[in-house]
């Protein structure tokens, strides 16, 4: 059964508000407690002569990596965390090299809260991160140097960084990809049995054109406003 989410006025926020937050620092301390327990336990068995010094440094050295590239990633959708928006695009301006942002917001997503509750709300920006990223990965071809990259920026709104973008006709057959795949089969809400919901995304996007991290962000938040204003509609400038 496809069931059409009905208008309700509702203020839209993160889901999850404090709880979901408190939760993200607890697993992240636990990350962290878990890299200190692992390295005291190498250390000990340095002692001990059962392992070669060497052999710790470079198991000591893998952890970190794997401590490092998890903390990188949102909790609950594995996109990048927002924290890592800005100074990944502070970056791309060093480079001076053409690149796109993208700014991607749910339609009606208070509605899912209001109506199912949070836990519905909640599968949906998981299927909807999913989906986004595999529109991304089709789109990229398989190429590393201008494989994009999706952040969760806050609720249901994701940013994304494109590389090698120079074009607004470029951005677009981004953004076809994403909202057909937002569009192309409705959401499923494993809490609600039978229910299903068919969702839309509206997109504001620009090219980098010399602004500095702050101006292009704002200027992509603004585009997305206007679409927001129509629903289920992209505006790029």
């Amino acid at each position: 059964m496809s069931e059409q989410t009905t208008e309700v006025t509702t203020t839209k926020g993160p889901p999850g508000g404090k709880e979901r937050r408190s939760q993200e620092r607890f697993l992240d301390e636990e990350t962290f407690r878990g890299y200190k327990a692992w390295s005291k336990s190498l250390r000990d068995r340095v002692q001990n002569g059962a392992l070669e010094k060497e052999d710790a440094d470079v198991l000591l050295a893998t952890a970190l990596m794997r401590r490092d590239k998890r903390l990188e990633r949102d909790r609950m959708t594995r996109l990048y965390r927002q924290e890592l928006l800005r100074p990944k695009i502070d970056e791309m301006i060093k480079i001076g090299k053409p690149f796109g942002i993208l700014i991607t917001d749910l339609d009606r997503f208070g509605e899912i809260n209001k109506l199912y509750g949070q836990n519905a709300g909640d599968d949906v920006i998981v299927q909807a991160a999913m989906r986004v990223t595999e529109g991304l990965r089709e789109e990229s071809k398989g190429r590393l140097e201008d494989f994009p990259f999706p952040y969760r920026s806050g609720g249901d709104e994701n940013a994304v960084i494109l590389p090698g973008i120079d074009s607004l006709s470029k951005l677009k057959v981004v953004t076809d990809k994403i909202s057909d795949a937002i569009k192309y089969a409705p959401f499923p809400i494993p809490h609600k049995r039978g229910v299903e919901l068919n969702l839309t995304i509206s997109i504001g996007g620009t090219l980098w054109s010399g602004e500095d991290t702050e101006e292009l962000l704002e200027k992509a938040s603004q585009n997305l406003k206007d679409a927001k204003q129509q629903r289920d509609t992209t505006v790029l400038r």
